[in-house]
């Protein structure tokens, strides 16, 4: 099921426009029935819902905000609701990049370390040779 969904928002996405959406009956359909759960007062919104909603978007390579607003619209979502999803999301993505960078600094100040380790302990072990040679000459 969850690989069908996949293969449906790729579809939507390589539209290119949200009136596009029309020409794929079952996304179509698939906010058609979200819309028409808004309407009855039943559409419940999470914030993996209005993620998923944005990333289709980008993947499809539409990031003008006006496509969010006309896809939020139609399918009847909250778009304040989205709004503060979508903000919370930008900002755990930042959060992530930071720490990735961190991790890379970090593996790189060891590696650097273990290098410089390795080089002491090597001229250590040179030294301590040419003190052997040198005694027993």
């Amino acid at each position: 099921m969850a690989e069908k969904a996949v293969g449906i928002i790729g579809r939507v996405a390589a539209v290119g426009n949200v009136c596009g959406l029309r020409e794929f009956g079952a996304a179509w359909n698939c906010v058609q029935a979200m819309a028409a759960k808004a309407a009855e007062g039943k559409l419940l919104h999470d914030r993996f819902l209005a993620i998923g909603v944005f990333r289709l978007l980008e993947l499809g390579g539409l990031t003008d905000p006006e496509a969010l607003k006309g896809l939020v619209a139609t399918s009847g979502m909250d778009s304040e609701a989205v709004n503060r999803d979508l903000l919370t999301y930008k900002g755990l993505l930042s959060k992530l990049k930071a720490s990735k960078e961190l991790q890379k600094e970090f593996i790189e100040r060891e590696q650097r370390k273990a290098a410089e380790r390795e080089a002491a302990k090597a001229a250590k072990a040179a030294t301590a040779e040419k003190e052997e040679v040198s005694e027993t000459a």
